[in-house]
């Protein structure tokens, strides 16, 4: 079964460079307008990144700050810094990103973008210094759709150079839907070398409340795979079948399931069956997402995710879940001694005014607002 999984890198190549021109990366609240404040990611065992977001003053992003954990010391360090500059139109002229090493930040993504006069972008310049790598792309448009030309080149060596050339078609519904992306290629052939030649179709149906229903991805000959999805009022099930060859059958690769839960924190917790190494898998949870937003709650005062211990405020409640039992104290910013109590498993604590209150539990502390 290992060569479904060879081929299920390839897919979800393809995909993901697709899918996530579509997505904001920045999760929002159904019902509210806050931007998020930050965002700490786990895997099943401990910390593993925290984003942290700066606004402008009209609420878009203007500085990213992203942290991974040091499971020796105990605390985040620096990994990337992103700064975005727009225009008076609030287009996103410029973008770059710095990596960490250790004592000063080094740019490692500096993309400069233009647009016209409908805001629509006509250009993105991206520079990778670290890696010597250029990516110029150019749009065009033809009512709904989008055409991108681009031209992808890195240096592999003081004279030698890796050029690859690419055009995407990407057709839209009138609600603003993609509808399909089509990916070609330059002819390899050096006497059709200005011919665009089909490399693959990516496909997009819909369900009866606009999300995802099903994407299909097809290559010249047959269907390569697809991606089923369904929903429940809190989580989304998505199904991968994959075809490894024109007269093989749709085989089921992989299932993921992502649920949330709570406000403030929302809780993001995504598990994964793995159908390509074994007939009958088990759900194992690969991460779990805290997205904390202003009015409660903020990761820039403390992390408020150690040692398998989560405290958040929900509806004036504050709320303290432990591994097993545990000493917890909870006091006013003031001093005062609202809860003193052995935790297991979990403990609601209600009655409390509004303000800042610290928690402390195997001498850590944390502060959290309610």
């Amino acid at each position: 079964m290992k060569h479904y999984y060879i081929a299920l890198v390839a897919i979800g190549l393809a995909f993901n460079s697709t899918v996530n021109a579509q997505i904001s990366n920045l999760p929002t609240k159904s019902n509210a307008t806050q931007n998020v404040d930050s965002i700490i990611q786990r895997n099943a065992a401990e910390n593993v990144s925290k984003t942290v977001y700066t606004y402008t003053d009209d609420k878009k992003v203007s500085e990213e700050l992203v942290y991974t954990w040091n499971a020796s010391s105990k605390d985040w360090t620096n990994f990337s810094k992103t700064s975005n500059t727009y225009d008076a139109a609030g287009n996103k002229t410029a973008v770059i990103t710095q990596k960490w090493d250790g004592k000063v930040w080094n740019d490692s993504i500096k993309i400069t973008s233009t647009y016209n006069d409908l805001g629509r972008m006509l250009s993105n310049d991206l520079r990778y210094p670290l890696v010597n790598r250029h990516r110029v792309e150019e749009y065009t448009y033809n009512g709904l759709n989008i055409v991108e030309i681009y031209v992808d080149t890195t240096q592999t060596s003081k004279t030698s150079f890796t050029v690859i050339q690419g055009k995407i078609e990407a057709e839209y519904m009138k609600n603003g839907q993609i509808k399909s992306y089509t990916n070609y290629n330059k002819n390899s052939n050096e006497a059709n070398k200005d011919e665009w030649v089909f490399s693959n179709k990516q496909t997009y149906t819909y369900d009866d409340q606009g999300r995802w229903s099903e994407i299909t991805l097809d290559n010249a000959t047959y269907q390569l795979g697809k991606w089923i999805y369904s929903y429940t009022d809190n989580s989304e099930l998505i199904q991968l079948y994959q075809r490894f060859s024109a007269d093989a059958d749709l085989a089921l690769l992989s299932e993921t399931l992502t649920e949330t839960e709570g406000e403030n924190p929302v809780t993001t917790t995504v598990k994964v069956k793995n159908y390509w190494d074994n007939e009958n898998p088990e759900w194992v949870v690969t991460s779990q997402t805290y997205t904390y937003y202003p009015e409660n709650s903020s990761t820039q005062v403390e992390t408020l995710v150690l040692e398998n211990v989560r405290v958040y405020s929900q509806d004036g409640i504050l709320y303290v879940e432990t591994p097993d039992n545990m000493s917890v104290q909870v006091y006013s910013i003031l001093g005062g001694c609202y809860y003193n109590a052995f935790v297991s498993g979990s403990a609601q604590i209600s009655n409390l005014q509004s303000g800042i209150y610290l928690v402390r539990f195997n001498q850590k502390t944390v502060k959290v607002r309610i």
